[in-house]
């Protein structure tokens, strides 16, 4: 009979262990899916930049006039090429615009960064 409640103590202590490994995995990965998702977003912004960069230069010949602050291309990209223009990542760190005479790249350097060259593929680093 003590053979038989060692035996039931032992089974819960490993199902105990299975249960926590299981949620332990679980939980990481939901706080994994949830950065994966910030860094599609904040990617998708930028393309959306760069898209809108693109069809301003098809329809005008040039990119448009840049100063360096994000906000200075509302005038420009609002509502015509962009219903909504993002000015930060999902980090909350702000989006930049790299306007070099004929190439244009948006450039998002918080925690979810990638870089969209205007034309081109993107260049994202692995999540």
């Amino acid at each position: 009979m003590k053979a038989t409640e060692g035996m039931k103590t032992i089974l819960a202590f490993i199902i105990g262990v299975a249960l926590g490994f299981t949620s332990a995995v679980a939980v990481q990965s939901l706080l994994d899916a949830g950065a994966r998702s910030k860094a599609k977003r904040t990617a998708a912004d930028c393309r959306t930049i760069s898209a809108a960069l693109e069809q301003y230069r098809a329809v005008n010949g040039h990119y448009p006039p840049f100063d360096g602050a994000i906000e200075h291309l509302k005038p420009y990209l609002v509502p015509r090429y962009i219903r909504v223009l993002p000015t930060h990542d999902m980090s909350g760190q702000p989006l930049l615009v790299v306007l070099n005479g004929a190439e244009a790249a948006v450039v998002a350097t918080g925690r979810y960064g990638c870089v969209i060259q205007a034309g081109k593929p993107a260049i994202q680093p692995a999540w």
